[in-house]
């Protein structure tokens, strides 16, 4: 069985997020696996922030603190303000501190973000960014059918659009040749 669009569009969102990186071939054959065993995508998200490739970026033995500075930096970047970042940061350590799992965050976050509208004074352009970024990931994963989750892929995407232009031109080797 297939994956659903929305499965799809979360899983990418989840890597995006949690990783920065699109997801590629195998994790995604994995996530697909896991949806056609009858998991959601929460549960999904739970199991994999448990597994050495998240707690290599985000060590276990990080305070509720450290964790959601180091993620509310890797996923927000420059694209809210200050002030918007100390309150998400906020809201992450009140969230863990009353017993949700970081992978519960991580999906929150994404899920969030996703539903912003871009418009939004405090969230827009990272609404924007994980939109890009997500449709660099399913290029770079479905199209050029890349193996392993690939940080590097979605390094220089933001808000606009031509990032996202930018970055499908560097993964298909066109970057910087002119069209005659």
């Amino acid at each position: 069985m297939a994956m659903t669009n929305q499965q799809q569009t979360e899983a990418y969102q989840f890597f995006v997020i949690a990783f920065g990186a699109a997801p590629g071939v195998e994790y995604m054959t994995q996530i697909s696996d896991a949806y056609n065993a009858g998991l959601t995508t929460q549960q999904i998200v739970n199991i994999y922030t448990t597994k050495a490739q998240f707690t290599s970026t985000y060590p276990t033995f990080f305070t509720s603190e450290q964790f959601a500075a180091a993620l509310i930096n890797n996923v927000v970047g420059s694209s809210a303000s200050a002030a918007a970042k100390a309150e998400a940061q906020a809201d992450i350590v009140g969230a863990l501190n009353a017993g949700w799992s970081r992978g519960d965050v991580v999906y929150q976050i994404f899920t969030n973000l996703a539903a912003k509208d871009p418009s939004d004074a405090m969230w827009g352009n990272t609404s924007v960014m994980l939109a890009n970024k997500v449709e660099v990931a399913r290029y770079a994963t479905e199209e050029l059918l890349i193996n392993d989750a690939d940080t590097g892929v979605l390094a220089n995407v933001n808000s606009s659009p031509a990032s996202v232009t930018t970055a499908k031109a560097v993964l298909d080797g066109t970057a910087g040749l002119a069209v005659q």
